[in-house]
């Protein structure tokens, strides 16, 4: 197996990679995430919504599904977390700041 999926588990959902040992299935997890998510996506963009804020709530919501599933996952950690957890925490920082601007108004007016 490679570190893709999960690890080692006695969880209901645990998946046999042919070597007779039940592990997370972090990608069945994903895909169960993104069509899940996707299908919000779809509903929002039905209603009003400010430009790029669909993408913006694909990004932040992938980014913190990366960094919770990563948990399931048997990698080495750096300071507690793994390296694709560090960058999900710069991303959804970043992501942060993206939907402060959506609350700002994009044309301040000039005072008189």
């Amino acid at each position: 197996h490679d570190d893709t999926v999960g690890a080692v588990t006695d969880s209901a959902f645990g998946m046999d990679l042919g070597d007779e040992v039940m592990r997370h299935p972090t990608p069945l997890y994903e895909i169960a995430f993104v069509s899940l998510l996707g299908l919000y996506i779809w509903w929002k963009g039905l209603r009003p919504h400010a430009e790029g804020s669909l993408f913006a709530t694909f990004l932040t919501g992938y980014l913190a599904f990366r960094f919770l599933c990563d948990f399931l996952k048997p990698y080495e950690l750096l300071l507690g977390l793994r390296g694709i957890q560090w960058a999900c925490l710069v991303g959804l920082v970043h992501e942060a700041r993206v939907w402060a601007s959506f609350r700002k108004p994009l044309i301040e007016e000039i005072p008189s």
